[in-house]
């Protein structure tokens, strides 16, 4: 399944599920296809928005489901994907793609 995202100034990036790309979208930003692991375990798969001039800092998580992208932010994100914020927080993720700079991964790739 590909998802298509607003980047600003009429530009869109087309993202595939289980995909491994790595885009830079200005100012210092990148959005990678990512796995998030939710606390009660599941795995989904996610884009994240990440400022690669502060060593890798998560700036926010796009959830790919299967009919949507749902941005953690959104009022209703957990309805849309389907579980309560007990079941979703604290997650990990871990970027399908190496960030240069990155120290918030640890060696097996997951986030701290």
């Amino acid at each position: 399944m590909k998802y298509r995202f607003d980047i600003g100034r009429g530009k869109s990036v087309v993202f595939s599920a289980k995909g491994k790309r790595c885009v830079d979208i200005g100012e210092g930003e990148l959005m990678v296809n990512a796995d998030v692991r939710l606390a009660d375990g599941t795995t989904i798969d996610a884009v994240l928005v990440i400022d690669a001039l502060s060593s890798g800092e998560h700036c926010g998580t796009y959830f790919l489901t299967n009919d949507a992208i749902v941005w953690q932010g959104d009022v209703g994100f957990l309805k849309a994907i389907g579980k309560t914020k007990e079941q979703v927080f604290p997650y990990k993720y871990r970027p399908r793609v190496a960030i240069p700079g990155d120290i918030h991964t640890d060696t097996d790739g997951w986030s701290r």
